[in-house]
């Protein structure tokens, strides 16, 4: 599946900076096109997700000497989740939703039967997290999932 992203880039000054990073990043097998734009101080990358992560990317930049770091809103969203009974379930859920394309933090509660996921809207939805835990083998209350949740920016 093909993504795109923006990262700013802290640490360039001239021409050989971004042309420094666009072959480096152009070099991995499964990005698409990166194109530095050093005016603003960033890259926007398409790249094939089912051959590299956005942690490949960053890590690629760290590589070039300069520190990548995303521009992205975060959303954190609560789920309430049924069938829950011992942390081998909690573990479970967390692994699940943990394999979902732009997490950024997750907790589930054994106690509460609920899960609060921080993630980029750009690379995952709500349904993404639901299917996750039902993929777990458990039941999501999808009324309750779908409205709670809250933006902030990175």
């Amino acid at each position: 599946m093909t993504k795109s992203i923006s990262l700013h880039i802290s640490g360039m000054g001239c021409n050989a900076c971004s042309q420094k990073i666009e072959t480096a990043l152009n070099a991995l097998n499964g990005v698409e096109a990166a194109k530095v734009d050093l005016q603003q101080a960033e890259v926007e990358i398409s790249y094939n997700s089912d051959l590299l992560t956005l942690e490949d990317l960053k890590f690629t930049i760290e590589k070039t000497g300069y520190q990548p770091s995303e521009k992205t809103p975060v959303v954190t969203m609560v789920v309430d989740i049924e069938g829950m009974s011992c942390e081998h379930c909690v573990k479970s859920v967390t692994s699940s939703i943990n394999e979902v394309e732009g997490v950024r933090e997750v907790s589930v509660s054994l106690s509460d039967g609920r899960a609060w996921i921080s993630y980029e809207p750009t690379q995952s939805s709500p349904e993404d997290f639901n299917n996750a835990i039902r993929k777990a083998g458990f039941k999501v209350d999808d009324t309750e999932s779908s409205g709670n949740q809250k933006k902030s920016l990175n």
